[in-house]
């Protein structure tokens, strides 16, 4: 029996996820907790009292709850589409290697400040880890939920676009359809080749 607490982005994709497992593991899952929102401490303390993993959803852990996680070896892990959540479940119940997942996690950036230019506002960032490349995908996570998903309009370092941006380097960001604010987190991912 698998032990799982899942979280989402919103109430119908929890619903979906409950479906799919009671329609492909009837009696061989078992979800002690479901919600939205970011995955919190009282997800891992749940998942750790009962020895359960934690799906996100389209969501991430709080820094705090990602560190009870380390410390409780609490096994959190991140999905984007419904298919990928069940195919890697599978594997799990099967005792099958798990597939790779669709995507390469390139870097994550953090927005510290915004800035307005005349006209056009950007994101003063800082990148936290690895490298954020202007044609990758980018997810936008605000309060550890998924809200945006899609390329940058502007990557901007020292006043210049470029191509990328790395590790520890502080760069300007703009999408055309979302307006960024403090503390949200980039997430940059290109296809698995």
């Amino acid at each position: 029996m698998l032990n799982l607490v899942i979280k989402a982005d919103v109430d119908g994709a929890v619903q979906a996820i409950l479906d799919s497992l009671e329609a492909e593991f009837p009696g061989r899952v078992r979800v002690i907790h479901q919600g939205v929102g970011a995955i919190d401490d009282d997800d891992v303390r749940l998942a750790a009292a009962e020895g359960a993993m934690v799906i996100g959803f389209h969501t991430r852990p709080t820094p705090s709850a990602r560190s009870a996680a380390d410390a409780e070896r609490v096994e959190i892990q991140h999905y984007v589409t419904i298919y990928q959540t069940v195919e890697d479940l599978r594997a799990r119940v099967d005792g099958t290697p798990a597939p790779d997942p669709p995507y390469v996690e390139l870097g994550t950036a953090e927005v510290r400040r915004m800035l307005t230019r005349g006209l056009e506002t950007f994101a003063i960032c800082m990148v936290t880890q690895g490298t954020l490349k202007r044609r990758a995908e980018l997810r936008v996570f605000r309060d550890g939920v998924q809200v945006y998903y899609g390329r940058p309009t502007h990557l901007r370092r020292l006043g210049h676009e470029v191509d990328a941006v790395d590790e520890g380097q502080d760069f300007e960001l703009s999408f055309e359809y979302l307006e960024l604010q403090p503390d949200d987190v980039l997430e940059c991912v290109a296809p698995r080749r």
